[in-house]
């Protein structure tokens, strides 16, 4: 009961609280969806560096063209499968963490 109404006595969330749902979620969860989120936003970047040097690049050899956008497409489909499941690991850890916390 403590922990339900520390918002509306105090008008914000004390820190206790977030380290308490944090906990909740479990380590495993919470360090996926880090390490999710963070691979996702590096696939993005080097996503973009690979799109910076493609434009860049003057050369007409044969199948050059393709070799840049099939890295391109596979950088874009880590991004996407790395976002998914960062975005589940979230998801799920905050549905374990909500159960524990309210079932108490």
């Amino acid at each position: 009961m403590k922990l339900r109404f520390t918002f509306f006595i105090h008008r914000s969330v004390k820190k206790a609280v977030y380290v308490y749902y944090l906990r909740a979620m479990g380590a495993a969860l919470l360090s996926s969806a880090v390490f999710f989120h963070v691979s996702s936003q590096a696939v993005s970047v080097g996503s973009n560096v690979w799109l910076a040097k493609w434009s860049n690049d003057n050369s007409t050899r044969v199948g050059k063209q393709e070799e840049y956008l099939t890295v391109y497409g596979v950088l874009g489909v880590a991004s996407c499968l790395a976002f998914s499941a960062g975005w589940l690991s979230t998801l799920l850890g905050g549905l374990r963490a909500s159960e524990l916390l309210h079932s108490r």
